[in-house]
């Protein structure tokens, strides 16, 4: 195939030789006009089908670029077939345009560079020079605006500000919108781990900005007959609260050596490496696991790993007669702080299979629209209408879940004057045996908590050693049932069963499954003899 018109921007395949496709075309200015010396950085990555696990600019192609030729054209080589791309494109004195996510497969669209505004004041302008932790320049960084402030409030999201790229002395300016005092903006960049930077304020002054080269992860998996290539792990942070630079995942598979390498993480933090799962049968795997990464530029060696074999899950959704599935129903397995969310296909008759699968805890999510599962049936820990708790220690082959096809209802006004309601009840593990020592709790249905009255029996109470509850004056109204197992330490509470009661009801029964847990193996904690 030979070179794209010279009328637009070009996305094709170009080699035939199986090594990927190629991006390639031409930039324009606005009269039209090609742009010589432009540079075209593939910005972000996504997977062509299904969702995205890793962080969009940590895929192996987000670090290729090039410039444009004398006559504006372009060519981006052996790119991965199965991903799509936003690709930035930027020049002096040109608007930095960032395309949106495009299949290389979709065939041809055109882009054109606008002039970049002129007589803008400083007030308007944020400015900045951006270096890696030795002092080094970073020529072609990604200034992404991520969030901003006013004099009326303080956001974080979009924002009406393009983003742009550093030149080849790392340095760059965005134009915001008039009223801002300041701009949040996210760094990366070819090399570094990345960085996060809050409300740099417009004006006159050049703010410097200093992108941590990171650190780097390596290991090697292995089984009793040696290195295992081919199995595709990946990492991602354990904390992820707000206002952090975290990079959602990377990913790696193991060489001939069984090898694996993490590179440019953000150093000193803690990560879970797991196996990848729902992206084509794996022959082995491993356990989700936990460790620190080392300081800045340093490398933490993880040693050999032990690979297992996977299992599977298989079953069928039993439907209430006269129930059909929509097209696209799914159960969706879902496990902490492993970061992927596994989507399973249901074939029209409640059919479904998935493989790989670690022996870990999964959430099971029914993701269809209208139905609920039927927890009076269902022999496992139910977390919500739609999702239960299953510990998978060896592979199964008829997992049956019931569904009724009940829908949400309008709940009654609430009158918490009225309490008179009874309820008793039960808790026991997946096998029928009472589990002692759980805490039950009362909450109104529509989700509102119940406090402690003036006077009265509490709203909560815990199971005895036949693993039986009473709560006793509660309000007349529909309630929802929490059982756990309190923390001595506080904190949240991971996997509460869930139930919805009838009124008064002197039967009710929970499972509580207390092998649910989302405790991982330490490699940084020394193992017992």
């Amino acid at each position: 195939m030979g070179i794209c018109s010279a009328t637009a921007l070009l996305i094709c395949v170009l080699s035939a030789d199986g090594k990927g496709l190629s991006l390639q075309g031409v930039v324009l200015d606005a009269e039209g006009q090609p742009v010589a010396a432009a540079r075209v950085d593939i910005s972000t990555a996504a997977p062509r089908e299904g969702r995205g696990l890793f962080c969009p600019s940590c895929y192996l192609d987000c670090r290729k670029f090039t410039r444009t030729d004398p006559i504006g054209r372009f060519v981006i080589s052996d790119l991965d077939p199965a991903l799509k791309f936003r690709v930035l494109i930027s020049s002096p004195g040109k608007k930095a345009l960032l395309s949106k996510l495009t299949d290389p497969l979709s065939g041809p669209f055109e882009v054109k560079l606008e002039e970049a505004p002129q007589g803008i004041p400083p007030e308007r302008i944020v400015s900045g020079h951006v270096t890696d932790d030795s002092g080094v320049p970073l020529e072609g960084a990604l200034i992404d605006p991520s969030g901003a402030k006013t004099a009326e409030k303080r956001w974080w999201g979009a924002v009406e500000a393009d983003p742009t790229v550093t030149d080849a002395q790392g340095r760059f300016s965005l134009v915001v919108p008039e009223g801002f005092q300041g701009l949040d903006v996210s760094i990366t960049a070819d090399g570094t781990a990345g960085a996060d930077f809050e409300l740099l304020a417009p004006g006159t002054s050049e703010h410097r900005l200093s992108v941590p080269t990171g650190a780097k992860v390596t290991g090697k998996l292995i089984n009793p007959g040696g290195p295992v290539a081919g199995v595709r792990i990946a990492l991602v942070q354990m904390d992820r609260s707000a206002g952090r630079h975290f990079i959602k995942a990377v990913g790696d598979t193991t060489d001939a050596e069984g090898r694996f390498v993490f590179d440019y993480l953000p150093a000193d933090e803690d990560y879970a490496i797991f196996a990848l799962v729902g992206e084509g049968p794996q022959p082995q795997v491993i356990t989700t696991k936990k460790f620190r990464a080392a300081a800045g530029r340093k490398e933490r060696d993880l040693g050999s790993l032990s690979v297992i074999a996977p299992l599977s899950l298989a079953g069928r959704v039993e439907l209430p007669a006269g129930v059909s599935l929509t097209p696209d129903a799914r159960l969706t397995l879902g496990r902490e702080p492993a970061w992927d969310l596994i989507a399973i296909p249901i074939a029209a008759d409640g059919r479904f299979r998935i493989d790989g699968l670690p022996p870990e805890t999964y959430t099971i999510r029914l993701a269809t629209g209208g139905l609920t599962l039927d927890a009076s049936r269902l022999p496992y820990q139910i977390l919500d209408g739609e999702a239960f708790g299953l510990q998978l220690t060896k592979s199964i082959d008829d997992l049956a879940i019931p569904v009724d096809d009940k829908r949400e209802i309008e709940l009654p006004d609430v009158n918490l004057v009225s309490r008179g309601q009874l309820l008793r009840g039960m808790v026991v593990d997946p096998q029928g045996r009472p589990v002692s020592g759980i805490t039950v709790s009362a909450s109104l249905a529509d989700g509102r908590m119940l406090s402690r009255p003036p006077t009265g029996p509490v709203p909560w109470t815990s199971t005895g050693e036949d693993g039986r509850f009473e709560l006793s004056q509660l309000p007349e109204e529909p309630i929802e049932l929490m059982a756990y197992r309190a923390k001595p330490e506080g904190g949240r509470i991971r996997f509460p069963a869930k139930a919805r009661p009838t009124l008064n009801q002197q039967d009710v029964r929970i499972v509580f499954d207390p092998r649910l847990t989302d405790e991982i193996e330490d490699l940084d904690t020394p193992k017992k003899p």
